[in-house]
């Protein structure tokens, strides 16, 4: 049985009807001849009042406990700057894009840092306020370099900015991952700031592959006081975090919510469909009515484009992070100013939020469930849909989407509370296992450590073949805590991909909640060969294009290298911040491995192989890594003692020895027997027979492991060195 949420004015409570015993709520009156002529909630005093109203939503377990104070706004024209003069603290749920949060934020009368996800939001925020008269700019914008701005600024530059006394209020734009940079000039003075976390629900989607940088967010946040800190977002989802979970939460509606008009496009070929329904559109309107596909794949983007007649292709753009930049190849743009940059403009999720459009264009939102980060979820596409602020709103808006059809049992086990047992029991042992190493570091080696590292990494769990996601993460105190965002996401991904896109109904009625859906139709496509044609031809070129991403980054390598000075780290770094997603992959391994490999074999294998999977480099590293081992390192000497030269081994023999010797050593396991067999090629030489009687076998001829190098590597992993530290496991 659902219980019904119960709703109690604020007049009820001002009056005495009702006696609220909520503490994280405030609420601050004046009448005048019986009438209320100023009220703050939550230290933000409200400009309008007689403008809105308020209703409770009180928690149906305990009444006298708040779930919300909704600020319901009558006038649909009016920003949150027309509303309050600063924002409230506590987790503001403002439930429409686009009404003003951070321009609040930014025009209040206090000293605010505001946190953004993304380097196109902040500074696209940053350059609403440069004065067009002067060119001045009271605002900065910390982080990486992006549109006009080449780099971070330094920390100088930061301590002249918080000295300008000039500038009354400070407003400092900061990219995530650059908040610690903040933080260090202006811990010891918290109390003079108030701090804005932006579009909080892309934390929850965003933290599985930037995990420690987000999380230090949090940690930050709650440095501040409880009455200068807010969390907002207009989509906000469920937090697992009970640290959120206590703060007040302030809902902002208006009085008259219009639902979104949306199509909706359900198809076994979404590539094709999408090119489809952009020829449709340009046949229906011509190129004056402008076209937007998000859409969070550069390949499949290329895909489409590539499925999209001559001449319609030279009117396209794609939107996407500087990372992917190589991929996007000519097709490439930044968003300059507030206008779509072409006439048909796919995005990536780096301008899913935060970004401003003035003009009109047709949305097209693509949901594709082939990739954990090509679904949309229903919030994400009110996101994407409120990047336009035209104040006639979108042409229209097409979903176009697939569903998965079969439900896995394996992805129900991630039930919330389950992981959070999971998650702290981790952190409970691993922290536990720290302290003890701590007590006996005379006593205990570091393989006792490194064991539990081990572990914590078997823990990781994937998502439909997702990059292996951390349910615990180390704070900014050094100690291990609960990845609460990435609990958030593994649990929303389930949502997504098991129950809204599991038939094609369910979008239909998550949707309905929100939206008016005036058109729904199915679009099946019998013969897939075309699109798969012109897939295959896609994903050569962009292999093209990332050979010569490649190239060109080991040419910077080399020129580095023949340099041969100290200040080679500080210019890898330098190299690692200006390259794409391909190159920075392959710096890394030239990185990791360029001590034990000489430069022009390493140089020249890894440009080999650019094109292999993760695992052949996997068992490359480790084939380095053996092989630069000193002889009298433990593991080696137990390795060459048990397979010696010319002996024979079936694959199972090897499984079983190997394990014997990886659970000394603090390694997990080998599963399967073939694995095995791929562990010991990376060590020695192999050679495969066939008996006639019991089988293939395998003779151990030598420990050069012909398959993985062939040349000398430096030993210089000495033997008091963790094994389990170096392998790639």
């Amino acid at each position: 049985m659902v219980t019904k949420r119960v709703f109690q004015s604020l007049s009820a409570i001002t009056l005495g009807r009702h006696k609220m015993n909520d503490p994280r709520y405030e609420f601050l009156t004046e009448e005048k001849n019986g009438e209320v002529v100023s009220c703050i909630v939550n230290n933000a005093e409200i400009k309008d009042v007689p403008g809105i109203d308020y209703e409770l939503s009180i928690n149906p377990d305990n009444p006298d406990k708040i779930d919300a104070l909704q600020i319901i706004i009558n006038d649909e024209s009016k920003k949150l700057g027309d509303v309050f003069m600063q924002l409230p603290y506590g987790v503001i749920k403002k439930n429409v894009p686009g009404i003003g949060a951070t321009t609040l934020a930014l025009r209040s009368p206090n000293n605010c840092i505001v946190v953004c996800p993304t380097k196109a939001l902040a500074y696209e925020k940053y350059l609403t306020g440069i004065d067009p008269q002067t060119g001045r700019n009271p605002y900065l914008y910390v982080g990486g370099g992006f549109g006009d701005i080449k780099q971070s600024p330094s920390s100088k530059a930061i301590n002249k900015y918080l000295s300008n006394k000039t500038i009354r209020y400070k407003k400092i734009l900061v990219v995530a991952d650059s908040l610690r940079k903040v933080m260090e000039k202006i811990e010891p003075r918290l109390r003079d700031w108030y701090i804005m976390v932006d579009e909080i629900d892309s934390y929850q989607s965003d933290s599985t592959y930037r995990n420690r940088a987000l999380g230090w967010v949090m940690d930050y946040f709650f440095k501040f006081p409880e009455r200068q800190r807010c969390l907002v977002s207009a989509t906000m989802r469920p937090f697992s975090n009970p640290e959120i979970l206590k703060m007040p939460v302030i809902e902002v509606n208006f009085r008259r919510l219009i639902k979104r008009k949306v199509k909706l496009l359900y198809t076994n070929d979404v590539h094709l469909t999408t090119a489809q329904t952009i020829i449709r559109l340009r046949d229906m309107y011509g190129s004056g009515h402008k076209i937007a596909v998000a859409y969070n794949r550069i390949s499949a983007i290329r895909a489409v484009i590539n499925l999209l007649p001559e001449e319609l292709r030279a009117e396209c753009a794609i939107l996407c992070s500087a990372q992917s930049q190589s991929e996007a190849g000519a097709y490439y743009a930044n968003l300059e100013g507030t206008c779509l940059p072409k006439p048909i403009t796919f995005i990536t999720c780096t301008y899913f939020v935060g970004v401003d459009i003035d003009e009109r264009f047709h949305l097209l939102s693509v949901s594709d469930i082939k990739q954990i980060y090509t679904i949309l979820s229903p919030e994400k596409m009110l996101q994407i849909a409120g990047r336009c602020r035209h104040p006639q709103g979108l042409y229209d808006e097409t979903i176009i989407y697939n569903s998965s059809s079969k439900l896995n049992e394996r992805y129900t086990v991630y039930n919330k509370n389950k992981l959070l047992c999971l998650a702290d029991e981790l952190c409970n042992m691993y922290n536990a296992t720290v302290k003890i190493y701590e007590n006996f570091n005379g006593v205990l080696t570091y393989s006792f450590l490194s064991s539990m590292q081990s572990l914590i990494r078997q823990s990781k769990q994937t998502f439909y073949g997702s990059t292996p996601v951390s349910l615990i993460r180390k704070s900014i105190h050094g100690n291990y805590v609960i990845s609460y965002f990435n609990i958030d996401a593994l649990v929303e991904f389930v949502r997504l991909r098991e129950a809204i896109y599991l038939i094609p109904d369910g979008l239909v009625e998550a949707l309905g909640k929100t939206c008016r859906i005036v058109d729904w139709k199915k679009m099946w496509h019998e013969n897939g060969e075309a699109t798969q044609k012109v897939v295959a031809a896609t994903n050569k070129d962009l292999k093209e294009l990332q050979y010569q991403s490649v190239d060109e980054v080991v040419e910077a390598i080399r020129e580095m290298h023949e340099q041969r000075t100290d200040c080679i780290p500080v210019s890898m770094e330098n190299l690692k911040r200006k390259c794409n997603r391909t190159q920075r992959g392959f710096v890394e391994r030239y990185e990791k491995l360029s001590q034990y490999v000489p430069f022009e074999n390493l140089v020249q294998r890894l440009s080999d192989m650019r094109d292999k999977s993760n695992a052949w480099y996997k068992w490359y590293h480790n084939a380095v890594i053996f092989n630069a081992l000193a002889e009298n390192h433990p593991f080696k000497q137990v390795i060459k003692a048990s397979f010696k030269p010319e002996t024979k081994w079936c694959s199972l023999d090897i499984q079983e020895h190997l394990n014997v010797i990886f659970e000394q050593m603090g390694m997990k396991p080998v599963k399967e027997e073939r694995e095995a067999v791929k562990w010991l090629k990376c060590l020695c030489t192999l050679q495969r027979n066939k008996d006639a009687v019991k089988g293939n076998y395998y003779i151990v001829k030598n420990y050069c492991s012909e398959k993985y190098l062939n040349c000398e590597i430096a030993q210089t992993i000495s033997m008091a060195t963790p094994i389990n530290e170096e392998f790639k496991l």
